[in-house]
Parts: structure tokens; C-alpha cells; sequence
């Protein structure tokens, strides 16, 4: 607990903010004279004769018979009790009177709820996700679906959300929690405690591959989901400021289930992996107690040995090793060797990756899990806390141990192969190369492609002197609305901006994406609002480059500046103005999410981008960016913002998609100057 906590009960009681400055004062000078009070706290001696006045009215502060007066501050433990009490009155107030005040708002109100209408909805503070889960739990029918990292499975527990629900689950509801917990936590031997006693179907499971960037959520049967905005290394519910994502579109929530769905099957029973004193290591087959020196020349002999294939799963520090150890990869090649490997692919790895790709195939997947594992020829598995691949062996051995078991290397190898299966190719290029123009040398795309992946139809993008960090930040915090004027002709925007590529699979029927939301704050020139542009990798006359096609956004009184800023391409002719609640853009801790309610029409006609949404999850150091955008209708835009690459999750009814942290970029502090061409007035 902190001074604050206490200030928040004292205002919560009644208190003004001087009068909460008095007391805590009094708290922790009493008793004391008048005049002292004033010469301390540097107060007006009349202000604070009135305070001392009002809080002895309300018991706050006792006073002295002596002369001159002293003065101390009542005990605080009272003001907890009544403060307790006067909930408690209230509450019971409300309750008594929940009929008769339904029943009188249903006779005046006009409203008629749209349960047809589909939308987001924001749930901000511990309390309210607190009691929205509460609510979905006891509102469910068929099955609750859940997705849940350990630490915030703990904080609702430690919350009591299960206590007192648990109790009340229905048996005919079919509960399912997909966590990365342990049965180490005495937190979670009473959760498993408490579900086994209540006699429900509540199954566990914990993914092979641990949660990675699995967005996490609470669906509902298929009429309701919430999804978590939160740091995936911290619990959702540890402040107040904590915030949640609710949605009933259909399609979406379909979306959701798939992906839960996909990782259900890629995980084991809880109750099986603590059952074989699973300690949160994929291999719990591999011989762990075995002699560190003995195995590591057992690694180096079986892998100079293979003869077929080696098979990969590592961190985006093994690719940097295997790139520093590039003739290890070279020889395998050589030996006709079928070498892949599978790693989180980020901005700090791309190097790395793009040499390592001319002697092996890679693939990039989520960022899910902390060791490593090498399967020799279908026959051998090693597992590792760190990278294994190098030839030159270290002080302290990164080996766990290896197995030969047939059964559990055949199982290992078939959902190596799986994921294998589902990851993607890399991308030869990163965001940094969208922001500039398109040459003949630039990087080809790996899957074939024979133009570079970077271009933007028709855009010109001139780089400018950076600002500092604080610069951008500073001015932000400075910032007034500035509307323009027609001696002006400038407009401000003040915003968080998300930008992602996403390539999808075959199934989905579309070229590339090009995804660009931005959310700008009430400070900026034409107020608040949420944009989402997006463009397709089509075909031009100057070749193929990313042509921006639509713009969905929230703001009446922009549609037209829109349509201008996009004219002569095919967005200008495609500006979709949709509710508040149709479209939400958040960014909160490390994620970025924007999500849309409506399947989105794209010119050409042919392709409809379908509900759904995209989570960005930023990672690394902060980058400093300062450019200027120029779109063919002349319009100048001045770019300057902080921001971090981003690991990439589309999620849709017809494809859900994980990209690299190469194709995702999150601007947290942006600043856009926009200038018209010289024969447009914004107030016109």
C-alpha cells in the first residue's frame, strides 16, 4: 500500500484534495497549532481555518481544549470502518431497490437494445474485468473457453474470482484452460483442489510449446469473447489501469476458437505432465540427471555422424550463433544434409537469418519457448536451455540431456513436423524498407516472388533529421488543439500508430496486406478518431508494390480530407465511415490491438477483407523515426515517433496468421504534420 491508496479512500469518504493534504499533514504531525499548520504548509491562514473547520465536522479531526488550539487527525482505522459501512448501506440500497428501478427505466426508456449489432467494447480497471469474467463465467451454456499464462491464472485465484464461482459452475457447461502452469505453485494445487471437489467438466492443458504470443481471452460459447491487453510476462489484473477487449461479432470469436482450438490439440492434460514431474521442459523423457560432459560429446558425435536430416527448434540467439558458426551449416549442406530450423525470427535475428536461408531452410514461429531441441536423422533428440549448435564447446555445458526413445522421439518429430507445417517462410526484407522507395537492387522475397516486397504505390518518402526520444515525447505532453486556419494551412495529429505486413495463406485467396491503424488523440486538429488503411500487393504499371485500397475510420467530419489525401489512388474512392463501436484501435503495455466488426470491402471488388483483428506485441529497444509521406494527390504528412518492432497476429474467420517481429512496427509517440497541396483549404 502507498500515501496514494490512502488519498484515494480519504476522496472516496468525501474529501477534497486540500483536505486530503491536511489530514495526511495532521496524520503525521499531531497534535498541532493553527498557526504551525499555516507555516508549514505554507497555506493561507483563513483556507486553512476553513478546512480545519469542515473536517472537524466530519470527524476527521479532533481539536484540543488548551489555548491556542492544537489539532490532530482522528484515527484512521474509524474512517476505514465507516467508509466500509456506507458501501455497504449503499449497495444494500441499490439492491432493494434493483426492481423497482429497472421497472421505472423501462417505462421511460426509448432504447432498444441491438443484440443483432455487432461491436467492441472497452473494460478498463481490475473491479470491472474482475466482475466481467465473473459474469461470462455464470452466463455460459455449453463451453468456456480459456486462455490464461500461469501468473494471471494465479492473480484471479489470489482475486477469489474462483472462490466464489467455482461453487456455482454449471455441470452441464463443458470448461476448458489452456495454461502454461505447474503444479509447483500452492496456489495451484488449491485451484486444482477446488475444481476437483466441485464435481464439474473443467479440463487442463498446458502447450507443448508454451503460450508464446497467443493473445490471451475468455470465450463464451459462441456468442461472446473478451481478450486481454497486457504485458504476456505479467498478470492482466495487478492495477487498475489494466484493460480488456470485449466482442460479440461472430466471425471473430469463430476466429478465436480456431486458435484456441489449434493449440488444444498441440498441448498435453495437465494432470499427465505433473503426473510425470513435468518441470515446464518439452522432453520430459529426456535423461536429465545424465553426466554434462558425457552427453555433450554424444551430441557432437551423433550430429558429425548424421546422415539424412537435422531438425531444429531454437531462439532467435541460436540463429545468431548459427550464423557466427556458418561453416557448421555449410558443411551439413555439403553432406546433402536436410537441415531446418525453426526459430522466432525478430528484427535483431534478420541478418542472421537471411545467411543462414542460402544453406538451409528456415522458419520463422512464435517466440514460445525458452530451449532448444536438435533431432538427428528422425532417430536422436537433444534438448537444451540454450543453443547447442556450436562446435566449440563452453565452460558451463547448455545440455540438458538426450533420448532415443523410439515412441517419444516419433511423437516429438511429428509435432515438430506439424509446426513445421504451419510456420512461415521469412521475409527477405523488414519494415524499415517499406518507408523507402523501391530500386532494382533491392532484396527479392524467398517465396519466389521476382519484385521486393517494400514499395508503396506511388508514395514518395523523404527521411528527415531525427528528433530526440523526449523531444517527441514533451511536445506531445504539451500539446493544444490547433484547428487550422486558412493562413495556417497545417493540421496536427497527435497518435499511436500500428503497422503490419501479413502474408496469407493460400486458403485465404488474397495478395498480400499492408496494414496501417492509427489512433489519433482528442488534442489533434480534427479531434479523436480511429483510422485503418490498408493496401494490397498488386500488380502496377510501374511493377508490383503494397496500393492502398480502403480506408475505414470513425470520424464524420475527416471523410472528405480522406478522400482527398487518397485521391488518384484506389483508397480515395473507397472511404468507409463506420461506428465508434465498429472499430477500436488500443495500444496498452507491449500490444497493440485493432480490431473491426464488419467484413471490409477492397478495390478491386473482388477481395473483402474479412472481421477480424490484429495484435502486434513490440519487443527490443525503442527506434527514433522522422520521414515525410507524399501520396500522388500532393498532401505532405511529417512523420516523427518512438517506436518498436512488433511479432504479428492476424486473426480472421477464414485465416489466422503469425508473423516475424521483422513485418510489425508500432509507433507508441507519433506526431503528423499534414499539409495540403496549394489548392486545398482544410476550413473550406
Amino acid at each position: 500500500m502507498s500515501e496514494d491508496d490512502v488519498k484515494k479512500v480519504l476522496k472516496d469518504f468525501g474529501l477534497t484534495q486540500k483536505e486530503t493534504e491536511i489530514y495526511i499533514f495532521l496524520a503525521k504531525h499531531s497534535p498541532i497549532k493553527g498557526g504551525e499548520i499555516v507555516k508549514r504548509t505554507k497555506t493561507h491562514r483563513a483556507l486553512i481555518y476553513r478546512i480545519l473547520g469542515s473536517l472537524q465536522n466530519k470527524g476527521l479531526v479532533e481539536s484540543t481544549l488548551e489555548s491556542p488550539t492544537r489539532f490532530q487527525a482522528a484515527p484512521f482505522e474509524a474512517i476505514l470502518d465507516q467508509s466500509i459501512k456506507t458501501k455497504k448501506e449503499e449497495a444494500a440500497q441499490i439492491e432493494n431497490k434493483k426492481i423497482e428501478l429497472l421497472n421505472y427505466w423501462n417505462k421511460i426508456s426509448q432504447v432498444v437494445p441491438d443484440a443483432s449489432s455487432e461491436k467492441f467494447s472497452v473494460i478498463e480497471g481490475q473491479n470491472r474485468i474482475h466482475a466481467k469474467i465473473s459474469q461470462l463465467i455464470k452466463e455460459t451454456k455449453n463451453q468456456l473457453c480459456l486462455i490464461l499464462n500461469s501468473k494471471e491464472l494465479i492473480r484471479i485465484v489470489q482475486l477469489g474470482l474462483f472462490e466464489t464461482d467455482i461453487k456455482q459452475l454449471s455441470s452441464k457447461v463443458q470448461y476448458r484452460l489452456l495454461s502454461d502452469l505447474t503444479n509447483e505453485n500452492s496456489t495451484t494445487k488449491e485451484l486444482i483442489k477446488e475444481i476437483n471437489n466441485a464435481k464439474i467438466s473443467f479440463e487442463m492443458r498446458v502447450p507443448d510449446l508454451g503460450l508464446g504470443f497467443t493473445p490471451r481471452m475468455l470465450i463464451r460459447d459462441e456468442d461472446e469473447a473478451i481478450v486481454f491487453l497486457s504485458n504476456n510476462q505479467d498478470g492482466y489484473l495487478t492495477a487498475n489501469n489494466q484493460t480488456c477487449l470485449c466482442t460479440n461479432s461472430k466471425a471473430l470469436i469463430q476466429s478465436f476458437k480456431d486458435s484456441f482450438e489449434g493449440l488444444w490439440a498441440n498441448s498435453t492434460d495437465f494432470q499427465n505432465k505433473t503426473a510425470k514431474n513435468y518441470s515446464g521442459t518439452i522432453a520430459s523423457h529426456i535423461l536429465q540427471n545424465a553426466d554434462p560432459e558425457s552427453t555433450w560429446k554424444k551430441h557432437q558425435e551423433i550430429v558429425n555422424s548424421a546422415k539424412k536430416s537435422i531438425f531444429i527448434l531454437t531462439s532467435p540467439d541460436g540463429l545468431r550463433d548459427f550464423s557466427e558458426n556458418i561453416s557448421l551449416i555449410k558443411d551439413w549442406s555439403s553432406k546433402g544434409i536436410a537441415t531446418r530450423i525453426m526459430a522466432p525470427i525478430t528484427n535483431d535475428s534478420f541478418k542472421n537469418t537471411q545467411e543462414l536461408i542460402k544453406f538451409c531452410e528456415i522458419r520463422h514461429i512464435q517466440n514460445s519457448t525458452a530451449y532448444s531441441l536438435t533431432l538427428v536423422d528422425g532417430i536422436y533428440l537433444f534438448q537444451s536451455y540454450r543453443p547447442i549448435q556450436t562446435q566449440k564447446k563452453t565452460s558451463t555445458t547448455p545440455l540438458i540431456g538426450f533420448t532415443k526413445n523410439v515412441d517419444f522421439v516419433k511423437k516429438t518429430e511429428i509435432m515438430l513436423k506439424e509446426l513445421w507445417k504451419n510456420a512461415i517462410i521469412p521475409s527477405t526484407v523488414n519494415m524499415e524498407y517499406i518507408r523507402k522507395e523501391a530500386s532494382a537492387d533491392f532484396p527479392k522475397r524467398s517465396s519466389g516472388a521476382t519484385t521486393p516486397l517494400c514499395r508503396l504505390d506511388s508514395h514518395k518518402i523523404v527521411e528527415e533529421k531525427k528528433p530526440t526520444e523526449q523531444d517527441i515525447v514533451n511536445r506531445i505532453i504539451a500539446a493544444k488543439k490547433q484547428i487550422p486556419t486558412f493562413s495556417s494551412k497545417e493540421a496536427k495529429a497527435y497518435c499511436i500508430m500500428g503497422q503490419a505486413v501479413v502474408h496469407p495463406p493460400l486458403r485465404f485467396n488474397m495478395p498480400d496486406l499492408l496494414l496501417l491503424a492509427q489512433h489519433f488523440e482528442k488534442q489533434s486538429s480534427f479531434g479523436e478518431e480511429d483510422v485503418l488503411i490498408i493496401s494490397l500487393w498488386l500488380d502496377t504499371p510501374k511493377g508490383f508494390s503494397y496500393v492502398p485500397v480502403a480506408v475505414v475510420q470513425n470520424n464524420s467530419g475527416t471523410s472528405q480530407i480522406w478522400k482527398k489525401i487518397y485521391d488518384k489512388i484506389p483508397a480515395g474512392k473507397n472511404v468507409q465511415l463506420v461506428k465508434n463501436e465498429e472499430l477500436e484501435i488500443r495500444l496498452h503495455g507491449n500490444t497493440f490491438f485493432v480490431g473491426w466488426s464488419n467484413p471490409i470491402p477492397l478495390l478491386p471488388p473482388k477481395h473483402v477483407l474479412p472481421t477480424g483483428c490484429l495484435i502486434l506485441e513490440t519487443y527490443g529497444h525503442v527506434q527514433i523515426n522522422s520521414y515525410t509521406l507524399i501520396p500522388p494527390s500532393g498532401f505532405k504528412s511529417k512523420i516523427e515517433g518512438n517506436g518498436f518492432y512488433a511479432f504479428v497476429t492476424f486473426l480472421s474467420s477464414t485465416a489466422n496468421y503469425t508473423g516475424p517481429g521483422t513485418d510489425g512496427y508500432v509507433t507508441r509517440d507519433a506526431i503528423m504534420t499534414t499539409t495540403p497541396p496549394s489548392n486545398f483549404d482544410f476550413t473550406s
